[in-house]
């Protein structure tokens, strides 16, 4: 029995001091592993940041991040950044890259419109502008209503029926007015104009347009980059031959 007492108090031990050699070489594990680990401070948003924003001390902050996690672009001083603009909206705990911001005269429209683009002003009103809605840096889709037109030559004559017609698609706005927006300064009254990035061949199309039709603007949403191909809508599109409104399904 004593014997039997001796081999148990020899099992304890022996296991005991199993579980503190690895409990020992588990943390010796971490302590290497975190001497190991190099990190860096970066500037990130300490909030969302609207695009075009002027960004304040309050907006930003120092984060602890490893430093293979660190893009090539992040800034790693506040100083640089205070007083500049988002090119884009920054969200909250976003590395700031060195491309999305940019200083005021680096946010004047020649350095907005991008490659291989123009930018092309055009009249608007509160209807054709979506009430008010639009701001820059939203994407347009361009409507015309164009009226019945004659078309005689030698050997018939063509009537084309008054018509309204998606013609441009997809078409990012750079400003409103004169100058582009700043989202803490409130525009006093609607703008007369709006600035669209366009080819060359779309700017074509939109001063053709301007002189000839009548122009509306719908708003898309964010993320949708589609286009879509339609037949344009005549007023036999919605009227019967009794003089009956259809209501679209």
């Amino acid at each position: 029995m004593h014997r039997v007492n001796k081999k148990v108090l020899f099992l304890a031990i022996l296991l005991a001091a199993i579980t503190s050699f690895l409990i020992y070489s588990y943390i010796r594990g971490i302590e290497k592993s975190d001497i190991q680990t190099e990190y860096s401070y970066i500037v990130a948003a300490a909030k969302t940041v609207e695009s075009r924003a002027e960004i304040l001390s309050n907006d930003i902050k120092m984060i602890k991040v490893e430093t293979t996690s660190v893009n090539p672009q992040a800034f790693t001083n506040m100083n640089d950044i205070i007083g500049k603009r988002a090119r884009s909206k920054i969200i909250e705990g976003e590395q700031i890259l060195k491309d999305r911001i940019a200083t005021e005269e680096q946010m004047l429209l020649s350095y907005v419109i991008p490659e291989g683009k123009r930018a092309i002003t055009v009249n608007v009103n509160e209807a054709s502008e979506v009430g008010d809605f639009i701001r820059p840096g939203d994407h347009v889709d361009i409507l015309v209503t164009f009226d019945k037109y004659e078309l005689e030559n030698n050997v018939q004559k063509i009537i084309y029926p008054r018509v309204t017609k998606v013609v441009l698609q997809d078409i990012l706005v750079l400003g409103m007015g004169q100058l582009q927006e700043v989202p803490e300064k409130p525009r006093q009254e609607l703008p007369k104009t709006v600035t669209l990035a366009v080819t060359l061949e779309e700017a074509e199309k939109l001063t053709f347009i301007e002189e000839t039709a009548v122009i509306k603007m719908v708003l898309r949403n964010v993320d949708d980059h589609n286009k879509v191909t339609t037949s344009g809508a005549l007023r036999e599109d919605m009227v019967t031959d009794r003089g009956k409104i259809v209501l679209p399904k």
